[in-house]
């Protein structure tokens, strides 16, 4: 059941979502500022029909599952670009747990997006979501073939680059292992830059 302020936010985001699909089918580009979002606006986003050209999406203030990214990127088939503020894998993760996830994802998907190359996660803290960020970056690089890059900070970057090389001698994981190195970084790279 819907609670007053429920209510508020569903016709609120329908109202917008009609704006959107009356204006233009070659929307390629939506950032969302200044808003609260809930579930309910992510289901609207899930299936608004305007929003299918979307090739850049930034809601900065979502905090995301991995379970509702998924959804959203497979929502979204022309994404290229993804920002939002938080991931919420779990704490403490290491690799036979990044297995785990992948083998309950890997049954109800081979693939998310053949669109998707860039995420970043706004928010994070370098010493305790560090292993979530890895965790992230893996299965998207996985789960859709172009996803070159996972926007890290610079003070993350050595513990990052250690998890992901450490995925890469594990199985299922060795397996993508020339997609997982395109997501490292050097000592020198900029975050979000490519290593060279």
């Amino acid at each position: 059941m819907f609670s007053t302020w429920d209510r508020f936010y569903v016709e609120r985001y329908n109202a917008y979502f009609l704006f959107l699909s009356i204006v233009s089918r070659r929307l390629t580009s939506l950032k969302v500022t200044n808003a609260y979002i809930t579930d309910i606006f992510m289901d609207l986003v899930m299936q608004a029909p305007a929003l299918d050209t979307i090739q850049s999406l930034n809601i900065g203030g979502t905090a995301l599952s991995f379970n509702s990214l998924c959804s959203l990127i497979e929502s979204l088939p022309q994404m290229e670009q993804l920002r939002f503020q938080s991931i919420e894998v779990y704490e403490d993760y290491d690799i036979p747990d990044a297995i785990g996830l992948y083998e309950q994802i890997i049954e109800r998907r081979s693939e998310l997006s053949a669109s998707l190359k860039f995420c970043q996660v706004i928010d994070h803290d370098p010493l305790d979501t560090t292993n979530d960020l890895a965790i992230c970056g893996i299965l998207l690089s996985v789960l859709c073939p172009r996803f070159t890059r996972l926007v890290v900070s610079s003070t993350a970057r050595s513990r990052y680059d250690s998890f992901i090389r450490k995925a890469i001698q594990q199985e299922p994981f060795s397996r993508y292992s020339e997609r997982l190195s395109r997501l490292m970084f050097n000592d020198t790279a900029e975050p979000g830059e490519p290593s060279k």
